[in-house]
């Protein structure tokens, strides 16, 4: 027959009392009298609650404004950063009778307004 629920409890807690790490726990399940474990338990709620607290105020902080590590001293945008390039080499060559890429390149630094270049191409 089963011991039943209170007495199974009780082994439980008392065996989660002896193995766990949780600093104070384990003298909440040791043999000692109902006013020491009732004081015991109510230091551990109120230093497990404080700890829920004081995790949730940091949770909340992060959320508002998130801390990032920034190395650059001024502002770059991301359109200025590097990236890696890929360059493909063709087998064969670009004629430079029919395209200059060169020619083109300096006629658009000439030319101030560039959608009107590219409009004309």
């Amino acid at each position: 027959k089963y011991p039943g629920f209170h007495k199974s409890l009780r082994y439980y807690f008392h065996d989660f009392g002896n193995r766990t790490s949780l600093h104070g726990f384990q003298y909440i399940s040791d043999e000692r009298t109902t006013v020491e474990r009732l004081w015991l338990s109510v230091i551990f709620c109120i230093s497990f609650a404080a700890c829920v607290i004081l995790i949730n105020d940091i949770w909340i902080k992060w959320e508002q404004s998130p801390t990032l590590i920034n190395f650059a001293s001024q502002p770059t945008p991301h359109w200025k950063i590097p990236f890696l390039a890929v360059t493909i080499c063709a087998e064969n060559k670009i004629n430079k009778q029919k395209f200059s890429f060169s020619d083109h390149l300096q006629k658009v630094f000439n030319t101030r307004n560039v959608t009107s270049y590219l409009k004309s191409c």
